[in-house]
């Protein structure tokens, strides 16, 4: 028998056998259920709130049981009558879509009290029960309203709060296909590209701000190079068209590691704030003689932003992204860098992953 189930038969025997602290009794339940017999239920008459409720048990079943079960169909028509609308309510507060709110936001906290409860109508056909009872509404009620004003509160989570609750059921989630699921209905598709190198939408469950962001990341690798980009200027190196084309995605394990130290110069004289062109012209040669380098993407997608070319920086950081886990500076770059590409979608979906992964700290 469930938590509540007990309590509400613990508190069902104690009122039956002390009729005194009904605020109706027994009669005058049965008098106004004459009035309503044919009703929609719950319905409200005088001083009882009416419920109707089904329940199926095994014709081998005990006392014990069959008490059980009725206890429980009870609860069930309680819950629902006061918890009805509650859970829409809260998800409409919060800021993710539907789908994702409904896995992130804990159950309401119904409680149910100690109810005066008569039953006014048995009935049993072909193994199927069912019962018409009676309750005090002032107590349903009061219930009710508590737990509207607790969904109202919803709106005022802070978004500390919401990422706690993002970080709780992110790690409750065991399989991968859950996971990438979550993060698409999130609004970042973009992080499984980045934890996964790969996209793909079999099996997605999605919704409108999650169908908005898978459609950015096929905006994305959809790109074309303009004639201004940077994989554009250095034609004769197959390097750079790789890397474009993949959106970030090559493999350099068995390329060269060593430069002729272009690397270390462009390094000097970018955090000396000098001569942007020289720069990516130092790290271009550095990229083509050893590419296989995190730290290179990611300095080159830094003189490429500070040079405004949004689209080649965002790649190079993609690249980046391939060569190992980013620090978690260069996620806040890349949320930066979505939003000036056009990509609000996912631009916001990483404002929120990062602040997930920081409430884990």
């Amino acid at each position: 028998m469930g938590t509540a189930s007990f309590k509400l038969l613990l508190a069902s025997l104690l009122l039956c056998s002390i009729p005194r602290l009904l605020s109706f009794s027994k009669e005058e339940a049965l008098a106004s259920y004459a009035q309503v017999d044919k009703a929609e239920f719950p319905v409200k008459c005088g001083d009882c709130l009416f419920f109707r409720c089904k329940w199926k048990v095994s014709p081998e079943a005990s006392q014990e049981e069959l008490e059980e079960a009725q206890l429980d169909a009870q609860f069930s028509a309680l819950e629902t009558y006061v918890c009805e609308g509650l859970q829409d309510l809260r998800i409409r507060q919060a800021p993710f879509g539907e789908k994702l709110s409904k896995v992130v936001l804990p159950p309401l906290n119904f409680k149910l009290p100690e109810i005066e409860m008569v039953t006014v109508k048995d009935e049993e056909q072909a193994g199927e029960h069912a019962c018409v009872f009676a309750c005090s509404p002032s107590r349903i009620e009061r219930v009710k309203l508590e737990l509207k004003e607790e969904a109202l509160q919803v709106k005022n989570y802070s978004e500390q709060q919401w990422a706690a609750l993002l970080n709780k059921a992110f790690g409750n989630l065991e399989r991968e296909e859950d996971r990438r699921n979550f993060l698409t209905l999130l609004g970042c598709p973009i992080v499984v590209f980045l934890r996964e190198r790969g996209i793909r939408h079999v099996g997605m469950d999605f919704d409108g701000k999650s169908c908005a962001a898978w459609k950015e990341i096929c905006e994305l690798l959809s790109w074309p190079a303009d004639d201004a980009s940077f994989f554009r200027s250095r034609p004769d190196v197959a390097l750079w068209r790789w890397v474009w084309a993949t959106k970030g995605n090559v493999d350099f394990a068995d390329a060269p590691s060593k430069d002729n130290g272009e690397f270390e110069e462009g390094k000097r004289l970018y955090h000396q704030g000098k001569d942007v062109r020289k720069i990516m012209e130092l790290f271009g040669r550095s990229i083509e003689l050893a590419p296989n380098s995190q730290e290179k993407w990611r300095y080159l997608g830094g003189i490429l932003r500070v040079n405004k070319q949004y689209r080649d920086s965002l790649i190079a950081y993609l690249q980046a992204a391939a060569l190992g886990p980013l620090p978690p500076e260069a996620l806040k770059t890349i949320q930066d860098l979505c939003a000036k590409c056009g990509l609000k979608s996912n631009a916001d979906g990483l404002r929120w992953y990062r602040l997930m992964m920081d409430s884990r700290e």
